[in-house]
């Protein structure tokens, strides 16, 4: 875009005050576009507008996709996140995008709140007529009463005080009719303190 370009250099030598500048209006607009994303897809979800393009594949090819993705991230707050898939392909019939929007969603949740040098791990496992991805990581945990409440729309169990990524609370609620739309399902187990497990 322009301010990417023009960060860049493209239309000339920037100052640092600058650049500083542009990289806050930068910011402002990868998130700005996020949250109408966000608000688009709900909205095409409730309209029964959202269509699946459905393929065959190997399920792991999604999810090495997206932890290749956002290790930059989780290294960059001393995370580790590590996937463990096995070795026969499990061919699943998704729609690549929306299941990649799933985990995007759930393995950035868990680099945004557990606390610097924590530890992520995917797993994906063979449940015979099913499959079965889990994100686990060992963070603050999710209360009882949390837990209850996690999918519906604008919550954010966690409160981020200061700068941070503020997102909408629709993130799970679509992650969870996104999973339904492909006939699955979703939830969470976690002790207060001791961490969480997405399935």
């Amino acid at each position: 875009n322009i301010v990417s370009n023009a960060m860049a250099g493209v239309m000339g030598k920037v100052s640092h005050k600058l650049y500083e500048s542009l990289k806050m209006a930068d910011k402002s607009i990868d998130r700005l576009s996020r949250i109408v994303a966000d608000f688009l897809d709900i909205s095409k979800i409730e309209s029964g507008a959202m269509k699946l393009d459905l393929a065959v594949m190997p399920v792991q090819n999604v999810v090495s996709e997206v932890v290749e993705t956002l290790q930059p991230l989780s290294s960059a707050k001393g995370i580790t996140l590590k996937a463990e898939m096995g070795n026969d392909d499990l061919l699943v019939n998704l729609d690549s995008d929306r299941i990649t929007q799933v985990l995007t969603n759930l393995i950035g949740n868990a680099i945004k709140f557990i606390p610097v040098n924590g530890n992520i791990n995917v797993f994906v496992s063979d449940q015979g007529e099913e499959v079965e991805l889990a994100v686990q990581d060992d963070g603050p945990g999710l209360s009882k009463d949390e837990m209850e409440k996690i999918f519906n729309r604008f919550v954010q169990v966690h409160n981020l005080k200061g700068e941070g990524e503020h997102g909408t609370g629709l993130g799970l609620t679509i992650a969870k009719e996104l999973v339904e739309l492909h006939h699955g399902r979703i939830w969470v187990e976690s002790t207060l303190g001791q961490g969480c497990c997405f399935h």
